[in-house]
């Protein structure tokens, strides 16, 4: 049920600025970038260096959040920030207002995730180094 004091919630638009091939190159990315920070993890295990070492994994797990949250947004980042999107046909401009501020709150939340990701991967990395 409504409730009549509060004002209605703005609707929610949902918008992509990729297509299946461009998701695809992403999920790649974040695959690549989550498979080198897993072999210096296991590398930093295997030569017994400071838990703290694993640090260095950091990068890598961001870049992999970067690829994986684009995919799954279908929110390319330097597109947005471009202006464009590309939808496997090249890039087109985008000139709908609405849509630009979508997809810059859509990249946002890509950033986030994908920071907060990369630091909570290597908060594990580090205490599994630590081991």
């Amino acid at each position: 049920m409504m409730n009549p004091a509060l004002p209605p919630e703005p609707s929610v638009l949902v918008c992509s600025n990729i297509g299946p091939r461009e998701r695809s190159k992403r999920l790649a990315f974040g695959i690549a970038g989550e498979v080198v920070a897993l072999a210096i993890l296991a590398a930093i295990k295997i030569f017994k260096l400071s838990g703290w070492t694993a640090a260095v994994t950091l990068p890598f797990f961001v870049a992999a959040g970067i690829g994986f949250f684009q995919w799954l947004e279908k929110t390319c980042i330097a597109n947005v920030y471009r202006g464009v999107a590309n939808m496997d046909d090249g890039d087109e401009a985008v000139t709908d207002e609405a849509i630009k501020a979508t997809l810059a709150r859509q990249a946002r939340q890509v950033q986030i995730k994908a920071v907060v990701s990369g630091i909570a991967q290597t908060a594990v990395a580090i205490l599994i180094a630590a081991l």
